[in-house]
């Protein structure tokens, strides 16, 4: 009896080698280990890639799911068999665009002479995740699981600038309308408009696989299951209009046709789509 016992306990650590033990046939370790980093990148634009490169198609779209969009993954490895980790996503960005119209006042001697209007959008966007990691598997293929905390915001402004001033005499300046496409002549001309600041919160578990195709390098993909929070403060707008009671181009700050919105959902979400993971 006592010898069945121990064949399979034998047997047992033989079908779960820890990591070390785990090596390709040129003897390099397989899976990380204790103090061990990995740094990980979303694997759909790979994906994307390899269906185009295939069919000779430039339009295959990857798999995608729900998640905070493009990210990068950080873990560091308390043990074989847990680690903390860190999701990042961010967009910083201004993008501007600019149009010609008919200069004021025209110039008889040259009446096709113009001025530009700018139109300018600042976005703001960050989402970071934190959490807690349990692994298990066999060999090269590894299952994972435990719970994250995640908080994010994002904002975006937008602004406008003309060529023509407005002033007193002329309180309609030639503009373009960039929300509209077209030249028009403006009593009221929007100079900034911003919709506030969208904030986002989690508490998740997850679960996950990834398979292991060389030596610390995986590929994978999970699925979360928490309570996420959205909210969203009002934004304003300010534009610019001549006053006829004073006599000047004067600047007014508004709320009008701006809304909030407060959110919290319980449900299954996949997170990061397929990702690459690089272990060092």
């Amino acid at each position: 009896m006592s010898a069945l016992v121990l064949s399979a306990q034998e047997e047992t650590i033989n079908q779960r080698p820890d990591n070390a033990s785990v090596t390709n046939k040129f003897g390099h370790q397989v899976l990380p280990v204790a103090g061990d980093y990995a740094l990980g990148i979303d694997a759909a634009p790979f994906f994307k890639y390899l269906g185009n490169m295939f069919n000779g198609n430039t339009g295959n779209n990857s798999p995608t799911f729900d998640g905070f969009g493009t990210q990068i993954y950080g873990k560091y490895f308390l043990t074989d068999q847990t680690a903390v980790r860190a999701r990042l996503s961010f967009d910083f960005g201004s993008d501007r665009l600019s149009h010609t119209v008919t200069q004021d006042p025209i110039d008889p001697l040259n009446p096709n002479k113009t001025t530009v209007d700018y139109f300018t959008t600042d976005n703001s966007k960050v989402n970071l995740s934190l959490g807690y990691e349990f692994r298990r598997g066999y060999r090269r293929l590894q299952g994972f699981y435990g719970a994250e905390v995640g908080l994010g915001f994002s904002s975006m402004t937008k602004k406008y600038s003309y060529g023509n001033v407005m002033t007193a005499a002329n309180q309609t300046p030639t503009s373009w309308d960039f929300e509209n496409g077209t030249e028009s002549n403006l009593a009221a001309r929007m100079l900034k408009s911003s919709n506030g600041m969208l904030i986002n919160a989690g508490l998740n578990g997850f679960v996950g696989v990834e398979y292991f195709v060389a030596p610390k390098l995986s590929i994978g993909g999970e699925l979360q299951l928490g309570v996420y929070g959205q909210m969203s403060t009002l934004g304003s707008s300010k534009y610019e209009q001549y006053n006829a009671h004073t006599g000047n181009v004067e600047n007014y700050t508004h709320r009008i046709n701006k809304g909030a919105a407060n959110n919290i959902h319980f449900k299954t979400l996949a997170t990061g789509s397929l990702f690459v993971m690089f272990h060092f």
